[in-house]
């Protein structure tokens, strides 16, 4: 059985912060920054204007995710890389920068987030750029610490619900980007734009059409551990990441699932527990 997910169970929308975990910026510029951060990273930058802001991932020759960016270009030839975390970033610009007119600058984090309803302005920060983590609105900034009350559990809660992977722990050191449902593919990688590091491997499933496993969102009746069996008609299908707690008693959970074990109408426990499927689509 299938659940709709819907923005309106997200029950409040006052700002709210949290630190960012593991994050940090960093600031590239020249005559080749463009072109060079464009054979690196998954999104299309080619027509990033001034001032706007572009969601990818940098991954590795074999695909897998080593970082989530948020890239904002703020000059003719400069940008500047949110990144979690941004060591891989770091790494690549110390290994792969060589004849490229390219300079780079660690600004170091954390980043901050706020997330809520009425954020039309960016907060007061260093660099600011526009991240909607909750589906209701949101921003990433560079400061020493938050301006207001931190709620890192509520902001967590807000984005499981708005079906928001987090880095780190829905998102771990094997994950491909189409695993983590075609939103998430859509708005992070490109599969029009020119070769980058890990391209081959991410068209070659792009014009697959599928993976074997999708990270997945179960509403649980009752409360679930991380690593908790997930089962499909009995058999295991997966286990939990990640869940939290909903005031009608019930737990919503994130799990990686083989794609075969959630088709419609199939039967799905946690931990012996009766679970729902969320619909993503309706993010």
């Amino acid at each position: 059985m299938e659940g709709e997910m819907s923005a309106g169970l997200i029950q409040e929308t006052r700002p709210v912060w949290a630190e960012v975990p593991g994050s940090g910026a960093v600031r590239i510029w020249g005559p080749d920054a463009g072109g060079w951060l464009q054979g690196q990273v998954t999104q299309d930058l080619s027509s990033l204007a001034e001032g706007g802001a572009a969601r990818s991932c940098l991954v590795s020759r074999q695909g897998r995710i080593e970082s989530l960016l948020t890239i904002g270009r703020t000059g003719p030839q400069e940008y500047v890389a949110f990144a979690e975390p941004p060591g891989p970033l770091i790494q690549r610009l110390t290994d792969f920068v060589v004849m490229e007119d390219v300079e780079w600058e660690d600004l170091g984090g954390p980043l901050w987030t706020v997330q809520g309803g009425g954020l039309d302005e960016p907060p007061a920060a260093s660099i600011a750029l526009r991240h909607d983590r909750t589906s209701v609105g949101g921003w990433d900034v560079l400061r020493p610490e938050a301006p207001g009350p931190s709620d890192p559990a509520e902001v967590e809660r807000r984005m499981l619900l708005a079906g928001r992977p987090a880095m780190g722990s829905d998102i771990g050191e094997k994950t491909l980007p189409p695993e983590l449902g075609p939103e998430f593919d859509r708005i992070h990688v490109s599969h029009a734009k020119g070769c980058y590091v890990g391209q081959e491997v991410l068209h070659r499933i792009f014009a697959r059409g599928h993976t074997n496993q999708t990270w997945s969102l179960l509403w649980v009746a009752g409360a679930v551990e991380s690593g908790s069996p997930v089962t499909s008609e009995g058999q295991k299908a997966g286990s939990v990441i990640r869940s939290v707690d909903f005031p009608d008693g019930r737990r919503l959970a994130s799990c990686m699932i083989r794609n075969e074990a959630i088709a419609a109408g199939a039967r799905l426990e946690v931990g012996g527990l009766p679970a729902e499927a969320v619909t993503l689509g309706s993010r």
